[in-house]
């Protein structure tokens, strides 16, 4: 089965691809093709989401709509850091994901995000 990936920040970056996924129980799997060797896995629980890179780039948010979460990224490279998230909307249907949030690292904003999902 295949989805589409489709991110924007504050920045205008943009980020769009098509990728086959697999569902296993609560799990979405499939490869980021917007980074080389890494892999997503979105855990959907009844409140939250889990949203997980794992590969050349590994990063661990947790998204709850209007909480503070907390969250941690890590590259090949050797950069890595903790920062806080705050989740405006977070909506999961069967056809459908949509996330907007903020990242923060002690108490800045280093970026706000929207990510779409659809199968």
């Amino acid at each position: 089965m295949e989805l589409v990936f489709y991110s924007l920040d504050n920045d205008n970056n943009k980020v769009f691809f098509r990728a086959n996924y697999e569902k296993i129980n609560n799990q979405i799997i499939f490869p980021d093709k917007a980074t080389e060797n890494t892999m997503i896995y979105l855990t959907i629980n009844e409140d939250s989401l889990l949203f997980e890179r794992k590969g050349n780039t590994s990063m661990t948010m947790t998204l709850k709509e209007n909480i503070e979460t907390f969250g941690h990224y890590e590259n090949s490279t050797g950069l890595f850091f903790d920062f806080s998230i705050v989740t405006k909307k977070l909506m999961v249907s069967d056809k459908r994901i949509e996330i907007e949030y903020t990242l923060f690292i002690l108490g800045d904003v280093i970026g706000t995000h929207k990510i779409w999902i659809t199968k």
